[in-house]
Parts: C-alpha cells; structure tokens; sequence
C-alpha cells in the first residue's frame, strides 16, 4: 500500500513538471467585459511572428496598454503546487502591466472540478482560458471551450485532439527529444576534454527515465541516440525512476549505488538525469566514493543544481541545459491576451515558422548550459527581457540569451 501511495504521490510531481494544489484560487479581480472579434494580425498591425519575439513581454515591452479595453483571463490547473503558484505569480505580473483582471484556480486533481472551473470562470466573465491539464481530458475541454465561444491555450502540452489526432491550438515548449540528445551531446563532449583517451567499451552511461510516460520517453531516446553518434562503444543502461521507488534524489543516489555494485569493472561513469530529480542524490553517491574525475552527471533542467552551483558543490553535475520556467509558460499568456484582444487568430500566431499544410504553429523554447560563471547572468537576462523581478541582486552584463531554440546560444 505505501508503495501505491508512492506512485501517486509520483504522478503529481511529474504532472507538474510536464507542465513547466488543492483549493489554490486567486487573482486581482476586476469587471467583466464582452470578448471581441479576433480580426487579422495584419490588419491590427500587431507582430505575431516568431522573427518578431511574439509570446514573451520583450515583444509588447514598449506597447501602452491603457488604450486597451480592460481584459480578464483565467488560469485553471487540474492540479497544483509551487510551480503552478510561480505561473500565476508571473501571469499577475503581466497582468498588471497589460491592464488586465487575472484570477486563477487549480481542480483538486478531479476532472469533473476542472470541467465546472471552466464553466465557472466563463459565467464569472473570463474571456479567454489558460488550461493546465492532462492530454486524457483535451477533447472534453475542447468542446466545452468552442461550446462556450471562449479563447484557450493549453498551458502543460500541445492540444492534440484524441478523436482525430489534430493539433487544436498554437504552443511552445522546449522540444523533449531535442533537449535529450543535446544533454548527452554536451556530455559527451565535456568528458572527451576531461578524460581525454578513455576506454569506451569499459564505460557505463545509466539513463534514468519514467518509461511510461512519452514526454520523458521522448527526452531518454535522445540521450540514447546522441550516445551512440558520439560516444560509441559505450555500455548503455535505461532504467525506470518510478519503478526503482519514485522520483527522489533518494532513489537516485540507490540506483547509483546498486549499479556500481554490480559493474565493479567499469572505468567511468556517464549519468543522464531527464529532469534534474534524481541526480542530487547521484552526485553525493559520487562524491562519497570520491570519483568525480571519472563520472560525470548530466540533466534536462535541475534547480537542485542551481543551488549547488550558490555554493560550489556541484562536484560531478557539470551539465544541466536548463529553461527558466518563465521563458516556457509566456506564450500561453500572451497568446491567450493576442485571441481576446482581437490582435488576430490562433491562425495567425507564429504564421512565419508554420509547417506546410498545419492550421497552427508552434516554437520551441532554448536552454542554456549553467555553469557557476553564467547562471546569475542568465536568471537577471530572463528578468529583464520578461519584465519581472525574481533576482533582484543579480545584475545583467548585457548578454542576450536564445529563448527560441535555434536563434542562437540555444546549448551554450
């Protein structure tokens, strides 16, 4: 039974984390008013290109809101925790400078909550919707949505649609896949300088993943195809975080000391972590058996390794390409204020990067390698261009760091 208790409390924790609690409500409150027509973003002379920085404030920066009519938008999670609270602290940040009435709610974890909070929000005078939910419920909060005549942007995953298999709406996100296969690029890269003439064949690389759930499937199949374009030879090992006991740094600091005990002969140690949880507890096993010069750790994102790198002990931890989770969560902000301002169409949005014959668009999100040398530099970067406030003591050299993968400094 405690295990069961362990798996669901798991499952939470990853939600959250795909995403970018209970009876969590808030907002600024303010009136309602009647959503407009969306009209063409030509014609608004609004930019909602790609080239042009839509979906991050450094777009509308230098915009004067106050001619705007007074807009309301609502968050509705299915579930919540501290992430889900740092969104809608950003959203009450962007609120306030864009004019607008934001309120937001999680669902107790209860689909049929997370159906009556959209019915709810839309009788309270919300004209358009961000909506934190699993992919299980997307055809049900579709219909509602179209029901209702209401704007949504999904804040967690694309919106395909199950029936049909269709995207339904614009998104940005970092690529799962893409971020893998560069974690262990980087990698591989590091420890061809720190190692120099190693024995491949004598190396173990031991991926931990949640194999049930695709979008970390997605992240472990690039770590498993960049190993093998860059570092052939080596011994290759998945294992599954959830079956081994959770996610935890406890369990990561276990399946590192299981492993090592039974492969005695391996030379060096390759760990690649797909989303930063388990490599804490991987990194004390490393330092306690004192093999940092031939182990090394690398991670899809990690603010454990941020605090590490406060504090110069991030001993074997040299790579986490990490997003800041206020560069990931943007678009669906500005995107759902674009469809209830009328500044165009979810069509319209990104038209410039849109694949061939595709209704919608989508971008994805960079990352940044941190290191003790760059890592204020980047958090006080995100502050300035998101118009926010979160490293106050940290001072910008001036530096421009990629948001979009692709437009430069995306693996740095």
């Amino acid at each position: 039974m405690k295990k069961v208790v362990a798996l669901l409390l798991a499952l939470v924790m990853v939600f959250a984390l795909v995403a970018c609690g209970g009876g969590k409500s808030g907002g600024n409150g303010g009136g309602d008013s009647a959503a407009p027509d969306s009209g063409d973003s030509a014609k608004t002379g609004h930019d909602l290109t790609a080239a042009g920085g839509f979906g991050f404030w450094q777009n509308v920066a230098d915009y004067d809101f106050s001619k705007e009519e007074r807009h309301k938008i609502g968050l509705i999670s299915y579930s919540w925790d501290q992430m889900l609270q740092t969104v809608a602290d950003n959203f009450s940040v962007w609120a306030e400078k864009m004019n607008c009435d934001f309120m937001y709610c999680d669902s107790d974890s209860n689909a049929e909550t997370l159906i009556n909070n959209i019915e709810l929000y839309a009788s309270q005078g919300c004209e358009g919707l961000i909506i934190n939910s699993f992919s299980t419920y997307v055809d049900t909060v579709i219909d509602l949505c179209n029901e209702l005549g209401i704007p949504w942007w999904s804040m967690s995953e694309p919106m395909v649609q199950q029936s049909t298999g269709k995207l339904m709406a614009p998104y940005a996100q970092c690529s799962d896949y893409q971020w893998g296969y560069d974690v262990a690029s980087k990698v591989a890269e590091y420890v061809k300088g720190a190692w120099g003439d190693f024995d491949t064949s004598k190396t173990r690389v031991l991926a931990v993943s949640l194999t049930t759930l695709t979008v970390f499937v997605e992240r472990s199949d690039g770590f498993e195809a960049a190993i093998n374009e860059k570092l052939p030879g080596c011994q290759y090992e998945l294992c599954d975080g959830l079956s081994e006991g959770g996610i935890s740094a406890e369990v990561g600091y276990s399946i590192a000391s299981t492993r090592a005990t039974a492969n005695p002969d391996v030379e060096h140690w390759i760990y690649l972590d797909v989303m930063g949880y388990f490599a804490p507890g991987i990194n004390t096993f490393v330092d306690e058996q004192k093999w940092t010069d031939r182990a090394v750790i690398g991670s899809v994102g990690g603010d454990v390794h941020i605090s590490m790198l406060e504090k110069g002990t991030e001993g074997a931890w040299k790579v986490n390409l990490y997003s800041d989770y206020s560069i990931c969560i943007s678009a669906p902000w500005f995107g759902t204020y674009a469809l209830v301002a009328g500044w165009g169409t979810a069509e319209d949005i990104w038209a410039d990067v849109k694949p061939e014959g595709a209704t919608y668009s989508h971008i994805d999100c960079a990352y940044v390698n941190m290191t003790a040398e760059n890592y204020k530099d980047y958090f006080a970067f995100v502050d300035q261009y998101q118009g926010l406030n979160h490293h106050p003591d940290y001072e910008w050299s001036g530096k421009v760091y990629a948001v979009m993968y692709g437009d430069g400094g995306a693996t740095e």
